[in-house]
């Protein structure tokens, strides 16, 4: 379900033709005959694995089929070949675990067939055999300490900062609890707010992913939340069936169904969206929520997006599609945290805005590139006027 069409996959091969190589891009020209050839395919997997981890803490594309100058020379053989000899090995070497999918698809002016193998974005830093790798414009290599480091500053500096969280000098150890639910329900209700009114997410690996994480951490937590508060306190009953709905959600099997399954999916999601909402309105009435900086916080995530917007060009725009999700996502936080204070008609545009850019910023799927373009300078205006 949700997989590109052949249509798609072209359009997609097209603009990234015309792209090249880049920070989320890599051409491969790898021959069929010398997957039979140990040595061949010793120096392929070490080659790609390298390139697998670089792209995985950015997300994009591998062709496997294409020379470095864009050349289009195709492959031979079957994917499930490629898979096993060459694809699964070269993962079996990274840590932590890559989320990605390959697709062989045909291209019908030169009737060559091409494999594309996209690769979500996911922890800041992936490690080969413990050697950490990145990517810098059109090459990956092995990363420094000091860039390791800026990478995960980097990463962890998406996280706006939030005050205190209730005042309990009595007791530090519950007060660390509460922060920690309050952290965690902004987490979820971020995760899961731009997909309950969704007909089609082709994220879909990357919302399962985020989920499963989130449900990981509760569970790690229920024991110390029982422990203070009871089980029969709201917080406790409240966050198990958000993990029970979780579960749920991820033992769906997605079939060819006429979108059951999917709708099955969704009316999880919803749910889980709908108890941590009221999770939420029940710390806000528990306790008093200091949110710090926040003017500050505002002025600088909306220079952050006016700066970004600006770096979008023709030749850019994949920068977009793979960079839309985290922009929204600041711009969320910052309509759940003004939510607290304020009612929601006062930062509905906060929402609006960030629904705005991750619908573009599944542009490969659902609009057309030069739907970006002519949205900029709109998105730009929108942010500007933002209070």
């Amino acid at each position: 379900m949700d997989n590109p069409t052949q249509n798609e996959h072209i359009e997609q091969l097209w603009q990234d033709l015309k792209e090249g190589e880049s920070w989320h891009i890599e051409f491969k020209d790898y021959n069929f005959e010398k997957l039979s050839e140990d040595k061949c395919v010793d120096e392929w997997k070490r080659d790609l694995s390298h390139e697998f981890a670089a792209i995985g803490s950015r997300g994009g594309r591998i062709y496997i089929g294409i020379a470095n100058n864009g050349e289009v020379n195709g492959i031979k053989g079957s994917h499930q070949i490629w898979q096993e000899k060459l694809f699964e090995r070269c993962l079996g070497n990274i840590k932590p675990k890559i989320i990605w999918k390959s697709y062989l698809f045909n291209v019908p002016s030169s009737k060559l067939d091409l494999i594309k193998i996209e690769i979500t974005k996911g922890e800041p830093i992936y490690y080969v055999q413990g050697k950490p790798y990145i990517r810098e414009g059109t090459k990956s290599h092995p990363a420094e300490p000091e860039e390791v480091k800026g990478r995960f500053k980097e990463y962890f500096s998406k996280d706006i900062p939030v005050g205190k969280v209730g005042k309990d000098e009595q007791n530090e150890e519950k007060s660390q609890i509460i922060s920690w639910i309050f952290h965690t329900i902004l987490d979820i209700l971020i995760i899961t707010n731009l997909y309950q009114e969704k007909q089609v997410n082709p994220q879909l690996d990357v919302l399962k992913y985020e989920v499963e994480k989130t449900r990981n951490d509760i569970e790690n937590n229920l024991s110390n939340i029982k422990k203070i508060f009871g089980e029969e306190s709201d917080y406790w009953k409240k966050l198990e069936l958000i993990s029970s709905e979780i579960l749920s959600a991820m033992n769906i099997q997605f079939m060819i169904d006429g979108g059951k399954s999917w709708n099955k999916w969704l009316e999880h999601i919803k749910k889980i969206n709908q108890i941590t909402s009221e999770l939420l309105d029940l710390l806000k009435t528990d306790i008093n929520i200091e949110i710090k900086d926040l003017e500050q916080q505002k002025v600088f995530v909306k220079e952050k997006l006016l700066r970004w917007l600006d770096s979008i060009d023709d030749y850019h725009l994949n920068n977009f599609v793979y960079d839309g999700s985290d922009y929204s996502r600041l711009l969320l936080r910052l309509y759940f945290l003004q939510l607290v204070k304020l009612g929601e008609i006062e930062v509905q545009e906060y929402r609006n805005v960030a629904e705005k850019i991750e619908k573009l910023s599944w542009a490969r799927t659902n609009v057309g590139y030069q739907n970006i373009i002519e949205s900029i300078p709109v998105l730009k205006e929108e942010i500007k006027k933002l209070k």
